[in-house]
């Protein structure tokens, strides 16, 4: 399968996952103006519920939770968000967060 066919299997799980707990769910492609290939950087999603906002990257099957590309620095992002794959990486390696969704609650 390649990373298009998974996406194309893979998000609307995703979607239907906030959906069925009551979020309202924003697709970056669909729902998310401007984003094109020069703006990697905008989220896959964004979910919202009462007072919480989530905003995400999709990773597929092929890229599981606790796969090392999750903490690499990447060439395109900026400082800030270097510095959000450092916090999680370091809120992880102390267990303040669990590397797989489905371990947290929504």
């Amino acid at each position: 399968m390649t990373n298009n066919e998974s996406k194309k299997t893979f998000y609307p799980k995703v979607e239907e996952a906030f959906k069925s707990k009551g979020y309202k769910y924003f697709d970056g492609d669909r729902n998310i103006r401007g984003k094109t290939r020069s703006h990697a950087s905008k989220p896959d999603y964004i979910a919202t519920i009462n007072d919480i906002i989530i905003i995400g990257e999709i990773k597929s099957p092929m890229e599981g939770p606790t796969s090392s590309s999750w903490r690499q620095i990447q060439n395109s992002d900026s400082e800030e968000y270097k510095t959000v794959r450092n916090e999680v990486a370091a809120r992880e390696k102390v267990e303040w967060c669990l590397k797989r969704l489905e371990d947290t609650k929504l």
